[in-house]
């Protein structure tokens, strides 16, 4: 699976046939075959593909478990954000991240493995485990191995658990 990022000049693209084509096989081989010269940069770090459900939800663990897998974060990656409602009577249990805006209601459980998103909601006594609720998503009853959406829910559970490296 490839899954770089090009950069490339108008004449490069020129080469595409219209419709449906191959970036490698329509333009960079001719290009190069014309005596072109083509660089890349390989990156090393962190970095996750996330083009199937079972794949995001592995990089949310990853994440949750080894939060210095990314040494330059745009917010905290784990943790209940000080703007989340969070009831006395709910529980969290580590690895979490439960974004401002998020309420967690009483009695919910919400981890290990969870991430709550800005304005998502955990109903009173559901229960989130190894899943993500989305933004403006509604948790209830027990959820698990899952991506909630406020569309509804996408299971996607890993088996084993994935292990960071």
């Amino acid at each position: 699976m490839f899954t770089g990022i090009h950069v490339v000049e108008s004449a490069l693209l020129d080469r595409l046939p219209e419709g449906v084509s191959d970036m490698i096989g329509d333009a960079y081989v001719p290009a190069l075959l014309d005596g072109a010269r083509i660089g890349s940069l390989t990156m090393t770090g962190y970095f996750a593909e996330h083009s199937t459900p079972e794949r995001y939800l592995a990089g949310n663990l990853a994440l949750l478990a080894r939060p210095d897998l990314l040494p330059h974060p745009p917010g905290p990656l784990t943790g209940v954000d000080s703007g989340a409602q969070v009831d006395a009577s709910a529980r969290i249990v580590a690895p979490v991240r439960v974004a401002a805006g998020a309420v967690v209601e009483a009695d919910a459980v919400v981890g290990p493995g969870a991430v709550i998103g800005s304005e998502g909601r955990v109903r009173a006594g559901a229960k989130v485990v190894r899943s993500v609720v989305w933004p403006g998503a509604v948790a209830q009853g027990e959820v698990m191995g899952s991506i909630l959406t406020s569309e509804g829910s996408v299971f996607a559970e890993l088996t084993p658990a994935p292990q960071p490296t």
